[in-house]
């Protein structure tokens, strides 16, 4: 029992941290290596298992980790926040999207409402994840 409101937080008190996706031998995770990336059993929203190895040392890590630090460590270019792309999947809450039944043509107005502007066709698709979130992406 703390006796002083104003004493520091002990480490009983400290919030669990998770660890990061980094090679602690080489203080760096410029050269890992994802080996598998897998659903939690039982199911936490928001994470998922991650396994990977180091290019340089060889150390190898397997924990849990949130969807958002996986992808934040895959993203190359303007990825989705919080949206983790692995190959063809996008993974939200920590598990795959599902496709939903509505389906996006092109962006813009027709050429017969206003002259000048233009149709964009871009056939996309829209992915749903079972939290609400979605997002259309190319098809």
């Amino acid at each position: 029992m703390k006796t002083n409101p104003h004493q520091s937080k002990t480490e009983e008190d400290a919030p669990l941290q998770m660890p990061q996706i980094v090679c602690s031998a080489c203080c760096t995770s410029e050269h890992l290596i994802i080996e598998s990336i897998e659903s939690l059993v039982p199911r936490r929203d928001g994470w998922i298992a991650v396994e990977y190895s180091c290019g340089i040392c060889e150390s190898f890590y397997a924990h849990e980790a949130s969807v958002q630090d996986v992808a934040s460590f895959l993203a190359e270019g303007d990825e989705i926040p919080g949206v983790l792309r692995f190959g063809r999947y996008y993974i939200h809450c920590g598990e795959p999207m599902e496709e939903g039944d509505m389906k996006i043509s092109g962006v813009g107005v027709d050429e017969d409402e206003v002259t000048g502007l233009h149709y964009v066709r871009i056939p996309s698709v829209v992915l749903r994840c079972r939290c609400g979130f979605q997002i259309a992406i190319p098809n």
